[in-house]
Formats: C-alpha cells, structure tokens, sequence
C-alpha cells in the first residue's frame, strides 16, 4: 500500500513524494487498526477451520468445539473484529474483547487469544488514565477468577491457572510501559517547545534592543552633525557677499561635520553587516569598524560649538582615561546630544560649560557629566524630540541618575552620573 504526498518544487511547480506504509500507517491509525482487525479476523478464520478440519490427537485435552452457525462464528470472530476501535474506543473494545474471550473459553471455542491480549495492552496505553488502567486490571481479575472456577468445577485444565494470569498481565504491564514512555516523550515534546519561545522571545528581546540601540546611535549622530551644518550654512549664506572667507569656513566647517557624520553612520550601521561584508582592503573599510567614540572625543564636539560663535569652557578632573568603553561612549553620548541641544536652541553666542569629573563616593565612585548654558533654556525641554530621553536611558542602562531643566537665571542644564567599577579608580 502506498501514497503520495506533494511538495513545493522549483520555480512554483508541485513535485509528488512517495510515503512509505509505513509513515502512512503512523499518520492514520485508524487504517492502522482496520489492516489489523483484518488481519486477525482471517487468521482466526484460519484457525478455526484447521483446527475443525485436522486429525489432531488431543489427548487428554477436550476436542474444541465445532463452529457451525453465524452465531457461534459471530462470537469467535468478535475479539479480533473489535481491535478496528481499539484507538478510538478503547475500553468498550476491552470490555467487548475479554468478557467474549471468557464465553469463547467457557463454550470450547478454538479463538486467537492475541486479540484479547491487545485489547488489554490498549486500554492501559491508550485509555484516559486512571479509568483505563482500573479497567484493564479489573479484566485481568475478572479473566483469572472465571479461568480458577473453572479449574475448580474440573472443566479446565490445571495450568490454566497460572498460564491465563501471565496472559492477562504481560499486556497490562507493556501498556504501562508504553503509557509511561508517551507521558515522557509529551513531557519533552513540551519542554522543546517551551524552549524554542523562550528562544524566540529572546531572540526578538535582543532584536529589539539593538534597534533600540541604533536607532538612538544614529539619532546622536544625525541630529548633532545636521545641526552644525545647518547652523553653518545659515551663517555662510549671512556673511557670503559681505566675507566671502568667513562664508568659505562656514562651507569647510559644514564638509568636515558631514564627512564626520557619514563616517559615524558607517560604523553604526556596520553593526548590520555579516563579517564577510566586510573588505578590509577597500576605501572606508577602517573607518567602517572603526572604534566607538569616547571622551577624548569630546574637543570635537568644542569645536563644533566655538565654530558657530559660542564660549565654551571644559572641566576634567580624575582619570577619564581609564573609563570603560561603554560608560565613556555613552557619557559621550551624553554631551554630544546637549551640546547638539545647544546648537539648536540656545540662540546665538552664549556661554557653554562642561564638566566631566571622576567623584570618589561612597558606596562606587561616579562620573559626573555635566552640560550648562545660559541661552534661551526651557525651550530645548518643549521640542517633543527623543533627545533627553536618549539620554536618560544610556544613563539608566548602567544604573546612573539624569536630570535636565532651565537653570535659575536662564539657561539649560544636563546632568548624568554614571556608577563606576570599583577598580576604575583604584
């Protein structure tokens, strides 16, 4: 018996694959049970005739008796017909199967006592526990006592009474087995799938968060550098006819801010990238896995603030040096997106300042950045853009504090402390 099983081919085109019986048989047990119940149906046939047809000397034995009416054929072949359910029904078919072997053994009846038999190993294994197993028991009980009356009324044999107990229990203990092993193999099943979603929530957690984490790296870089250009060209296109070498700065400083900006893009997006993208002999490929910026950064980012006309004063005290490479990217980060704030809402000329300070206290030493003004102040606070938020989120990945508001008297303030290992400073 064969089938047939289409799969997707190339280019759309269906191609048909063999199924063997057998994985044929193991999708549909129903068929599975039908070819069997079949089976031993004509096998008990078989029996039957030989037996009422064959010259065997029985000895001490009974002769069985003689199988002539559709009755008595009904009630010989009932055991074997049943099993075509045995899935599907399985402690009727046990019920059916066994109390019909005990009529078939108590009227003489030559039978297939395998039928019986796997009627019993079904109903432990494939019944709805406990009720299948208190069943499949209490047919094993029911089957030995019928067999030890019998022995006792002198109508069956001796050995009867151990052979029919062996017989009733060898299946029940299969199916147990069986039943165990299928509670083992749903348990793992279950473990598996349990699993592989813990993989996938995990897998889109960390998908997540490093979107998070480039989108918040080019916003960073996009909004600092397209401020400074866009703060230059309005003073190129202010002083172009008046000071064309004022505006030729202007033009030099918007290159150079751009170029910065699309080599820091480069970096964050290589993060895309499999590593065989990557060609270390074609232009650009050393600044593509070029290192994160850190604090020795920062004099750009002073740079970019005189340039347009402000005042900038820069505090460092204590080994920034020695910062790890996260909290020094991240409290870089930090300052480039206030001073990026000040570029585009400060207002022309003002005073900028920026504190970056290694703060030995208890229980961890600090980083303290700090980024103050004294231009237009509350306005950078109502632009409903992500930049503050970005910041407090760096500062809170690595259990620090943020603040940012208008100073007293005028201005902006921004504020991040970055918790530090205890070996940075010893």
């Amino acid at each position: 018996m064969s089938d047939q099983r289409r799969t997707p081919g190339h280019a759309g085109m269906t191609t048909v694959a063999p199924v063997s019986p057998l994985t044929l048989l193991r999708e549909r047990p129903a068929l599975a049970d039908g070819i069997l119940a079949a089976a031993f149906v004509a096998l008990t046939v078989v029996i039957v005739i030989g037996f009422q047809n064959s010259e065997i000397d029985f000895g001490e034995f009974d002769e069985p008796a003689r199988v002539d009416n559709v009755l008595e054929w009904s009630l010989v072949l009932l055991p074997p017909a049943v099993l075509a359910l045995r899935r599907i029904a399985p402690i009727g078919v046990a019920l059916v199967s066994v109390v019909a072997q005990l009529a078939i053994w108590g009227l003489g009846y030559p039978d297939l006592t395998l039928a019986s038999m796997i009627a019993l190993y079904t109903v432990v294994a494939h019944g709805r526990r406990p009720r299948g197993v208190r069943v499949g028991v209490g047919l094993a009980v029911l089957a030995s006592l019928f067999t030890f009356a019998g022995y006792l009324s002198d109508e069956t044999p001796g050995y009867t009474v151990a052979l029919v107990p062996l017989v009733t229990t060898l299946p029940i203990a299969l199916g147990l087995q069986a039943a165990e092993r299928q509670r083992e193999l749903d348990r793992l099943q279950t473990a598996a799938v349990a699993m592989e979603e813990r993989r996938d929530a995990d897998r889109r957690s960390a998908i997540q968060t490093e979107r998070t984490h480039i989108a918040r790296e080019l916003h960073d870089v996009v909004a600092h550098g397209l401020s400074v250009m866009v703060v230059q060209a309005t003073a190129a296109q202010r002083v172009l006819d008046a000071d064309p070498e004022a505006a030729r700065r202007a033009l030099e400083m918007i290159e150079r801010s751009g170029t910065e900006s699309l080599t820091e893009m480069r970096r964050v997006l290589g993060v895309l990238r499999d590593h065989e993208d990557a060609d270390p002999d074609r232009t650009g490929a050393d600044e593509l896995w070029r290192p994160s910026p850190g604090l020795d950064r920062v004099d750009d980012l002073v740079d970019d603030l005189r340039a347009v006309g402000h005042v900038v004063t820069v505090e460092r005290d204590g080994d920034l040096a020695g910062l790890p490479t996260t909290i020094g990217t991240s409290a870089y980060r930090v300052v480039q997106e206030a001073t990026t704030n000040v570029l585009k809402h400060a207002g022309p000329a003002v005073h900028v300042g920026i504190s970056l300070r290694v703060a030995e206290v208890a229980p961890t030493p600090e980083l303290l950045v700090t980024v103050h003004d004294d231009g237009r102040g509350a306005t950078a606070r109502d632009t409903g853009g992500h930049g503050l938020q970005g910041m407090a989120e760096r500062t809170e990945v690595f259990g620090g504090r943020f603040d940012a508001g208008p100073r007293l008297g005028g201005g902006f303030r921004v504020e991040a402390c970055f918790p530090l290992p205890q070996t940075v400073t010893t």
